[in-house]
C-alpha cells in the first residue's frame, strides 16, 4: 500500500487496486526525481509529486507455485510475509 496521499486518492477514485512497476528500467536504480523518469522511459504521462524521499523497493513474491517464493527482498521482510501466508492458510 503506497504511502503517498496522491496515490491513495487515485486508488480511492479508481475504486479498486492499482498496480504498477517501479519507474525505472530493470536493473537500473530506482528513480526519485520525475525528470529522471522522463529521461529514461518513454511515457505519455508523469504525475510529478516532486522529489520522492529515499525508500526501499517493494518486496516481490512469486505466488504461482503454491508456497511463496522470494523474488526480491524489499521494505516488507519476507519472514513477515511467510508468517501472514501461513496464518491465512490455517484460517
Amino acid at each position: 500500500i503506497p504511502g503517498l496521499p496522491l496515490v491513495l486518492d487515485l486508488i480511492e477514485a479508481f475504486g479498486r487496486a492499482v498496480t504498477a512497476t517501479s519507474a525505472n528500467r530493470s536493473g537500473s536504480p530506482a528513480k526519485r526525481d520525475p525528470r529522471d523518469v522522463v529521461k529514461e522511459l518513454k511515457v505519455d504521462l508523469v504525475l510529478d509529486y516532486g522529489m520522492l524521499p529515499p525508500s526501499r523497493p517493494s518486496t516481490v513474491v512469486d505466488l504461482t507455485r503454491g508456497r511463496p517464493i522470494l523474488v526480491r527482498e524489499g521494505d516488507v521482510p519476507f519472514g513477515r510475509i511467510l508468517r501472514e501466508y501461513e496464518r491465512a492458510m490455517r484460517s
